[in-house]
């Protein structure tokens, strides 16, 4: 009987085959996503204000709804100033829920309507934050993220707040603004190795100031002319920060 050979090129053809199938095998065991489960705390700086095309243009007062004694109160002018915060957070797949704190140092500007003088004084934003943050490109080094989430922000004036009617001699006291607001967050987050991240992001924040405290030192609703309304505190914000592993 005579053998007959299988051709060369057909048992390099089988081979490479066999190759092939085991490749697929060991990417097909791989994990979806680089990081499965994390939970860290980190820090960060940021660069932040308070858009001047809202109520925060240095040109209102208002005279807060209240029962007992008056005061008059200046909405300022923010500049745009560099500030940092830490946060915590938790990690599943391509999912994460975070919970950060804000703080940043400004200037404030009040602009006399009637001669155009300019009065400065400084003010301290805050901010508690919590929001949820979904991944993309999960099997990525460095991934892209969009965040969503909601925010109490604060804002601590120097002397912009003064009794009403005004009493002549009387120094003035501080103002604080507080409200709600939401934001939406577009970031890319680098690994270096299994414990650190890096991160940078941009984010559009819409916050409404809705209470005010004053010379009294009591909370209240925030008015213009016999209205309760609420002051519109937009803004843009810049971050950048480091993530690390908790044990």
């Amino acid at each position: 009987m005579v053998k007959r050979m299988i051709p060369s090129r057909w048992a390099f053809g089988l081979l490479f085959l066999c190759v092939i199938q085991a490749k697929a095998g060991v990417f097909s065991e791989q994990p979806k996503v680089l990081v499965e489960e994390r939970s860290y705390a980190g820090f960060f700086g940021n660069l932040c204000s308070i858009d001047r095309s809202g109520d925060f243009n240095g040109t209102l007062t208002i005279v807060p709804s209240s029962s007992g004694p008056q005061d008059t109160d200046l909405i300022p002018r923010i500049d745009r100033s560099f500030g940092g915060g830490a946060l915590v957070g938790y990690r599943k797949n391509e999912y994460a829920i975070e919970v950060s704190y804000w703080r940043s140092q400004h200037i404030a500007q009040f602009e006399d309507t009637g001669t155009g003088q300019i009065f400065e004084s400084k003010a301290i934003y805050q901010s508690i934050n919590l929001d949820l943050k979904r991944y993309f490109l999960p099997r990525l080094v460095v991934q892209p993220y969009l965040q969503m989430g909601i925010c109490l922000p604060w804002l601590n004036v120097k002397d912009a707040s003064n009794q009403f009617p005004v009493v002549v001699g009387v120094p003035p006291s501080d103002a604080s603004f507080s409200g709600f607001g939401f934001d939406l967050t577009v970031g890319l987050e680098g690994y270096l190795n299994e414990t650190f991240s890096v991160y940078g992001a941009i984010q559009q924040r819409w916050s409404n100031f809705s209470k005010v405290k004053g010379y009294y030192r009591t909370t209240e609703d925030i008015m213009l002319g016999t209205t309760t309304t609420s002051l519109k505190g937009n803004g843009v914000n810049f971050l950048a920060g480091v993530n690390v592993n908790l044990l």
